[in-house]
């Protein structure tokens, strides 16, 4: 490859990320729908986490209960 054809791919790569900024910043209400997006479902994935570990040890709990009635 040229000299030539590195400096026209660095400035198509240059354009091309210069476009994405300026549809990030020209379109903040879609940034801030894509970041609270994230969060809600950083929330909930943590949220149903928790939970399920609760109910999780909760059956352990139990499964330990039954074994020390019944087979001990």
């Amino acid at each position: 490859m040229g000299k030539k054809e590195l400096s026209m791919k660095k400035i198509v790569l240059l354009l091309c990320a210069l476009s994405g900024i300026a549809l990030l910043l020209a379109g903040c209400q879609t940034a801030k729908g894509t970041a609270e997006g994230a969060a809600n479902t950083t929330s909930a994935t943590v949220e149903g986490l928790s939970e399920d570990t609760s109910s999780f040890w909760y059956s352990i709990k139990k499964a330990d209960e039954w074994i020390r009635e019944n087979l001990w």
